[in-house]
């Protein structure tokens, strides 16, 4: 099971590879004065990295608030006024009052939070936080205990500048949410289409580290996804959606035109051979004969041709998910691809 670190020699080495790492990914670096909601302002070192939703910007306090070493990333440096999108602090004690820590998952150490996060309202409850990042969730070792926490990145994960985003970007749509006050609506529903944010991870318990691992990279994967076909649709009446099963397709009269499966493995096996008898299932059953069928995994490292012989042989698109966005296995961008099919 993974470990929250709580010796403070560990936390400091974790929070000085984290800064070191964030250094070397990023293109620029700048003091900057940043404002909080408590009207108190700070000039701070400030990263920029590139991502696919636009600019992360990190700041980077160089001393400590107190006892805990703040984290603040925004996704809105442009704004008149820059103000963390999210604040997670690090407290160099074991604190459970304090949002982030650091975990020991295998050889990785990951930043992580423990799901505590403030409105304009004060602060979310954190079961409707554990409801949105449902499938993010990861069991640990808190000091004897059982806890749930929110994997926000490895640090040795060559896409952390995309994944600390897409934390960002969910952390932002739970508290539009909260603020509309249509939190519920961060819950499945009961109709057959629905555009609610895939959630990764797990509830349970499970021995097998690359399960675990299966379940926390899957979520990022299919909101990535959705949040790249929903800026290209164009068509009237089509829509990104999902239901029960499906992890993302495009709609057009409660019809799938294309079906997107996500898997996490690349190599020939049961997990890959799963997806392929799922999206012929949901092919027959929520679309038509027409529609366009996606496998959708990581880079892929081996067993290259093999794989796109299997698709080609079967009718499906094989995807991959690199750092610039969704490929086709020729080389071709995904979206670009959508266009001339005129799918969109």
């Amino acid at each position: 099971m993974a470990q929250i670190i709580e010796q403070e020699t560990n936390i400091r080495s974790a929070i000085q590879k984290f800064r070191k790492i964030i250094k070397e990914a990023s293109f620029e670096n700048e003091v900057l004065q940043w404002a909080f909601p408590n009207g108190e302002k700070a000039n701070l070192g400030t990263y920029k990295l590139n991502t696919r939703y636009g600019t992360l910007g990190v700041g980077i306090p160089k001393e400590q608030w107190n006892t805990r070493v703040p984290h603040l990333f925004t996704l809105s440096l442009n704004a008149s006024t820059i103000s963390p999108d999210v604040e997670i602090n690090i407290p160099l004690t074991l604190d459970r009052r304090v949002s982030g820590v650091y975990v020991k998952k295998g050889a990785d150490i990951w930043l992580c939070s423990r799901g505590m996060f403030t409105a304009y309202r004060g602060k979310i409850k954190r079961e409707l936080t554990f409801a949105h990042f449902d499938k993010w969730l990861l069991d640990v070792d808190d000091a004897e205990k059982t806890a749930y926490i929110i994997p926000i990145a490895a640090l040795t994960s060559p896409d952390i500048a995309n994944q600390i985003a897409n934390f960002v970007l969910s952390v932002n749509e739970l508290k539009e949410k909260y603020k509309n006050e249509d939190i519920e609506e961060v819950s499945p529903t009961n109709s057959i289409w629905n555009n609610s944010l895939e959630y990764e991870g797990k509830k349970t318990k499970n021995s097998a580290e690359i399960e675990t691992e299966y379940e926390y990279l899957h979520g990022p994967l299919c909101n990535d996804l959705q949040r790249q076909l929903e800026k290209i649709i164009s068509k009237r009446g089509q829509s990104v959606a999902k239901n029960i099963n499906i992890d993302v397709a495009l709609t057009e009269n409660n019809k799938a035109i294309a079906i997107f499966e996500v898997k996490t493995s690349c190599s020939l096996s049961a997990q890959l051979y799963k997806g392929i008898g799922q999206l012929l299932s949901y092919k027959h059953y929520y679309g038509k004969s027409e529609t366009e069928l996606f496998l959708v995994v990581p880079s892929i490292e081996s067993n290259r041709k093999k794989l796109c012989v299997l698709m080609d042989d079967l009718g499906i698109h094989l995807v991959e998910s690199k750092k610039k966005g969704f490929f086709l296995s020729n080389g071709s961008e995904l979206n670009e691809f959508l266009r001339k099919q005129k799918i969109v």
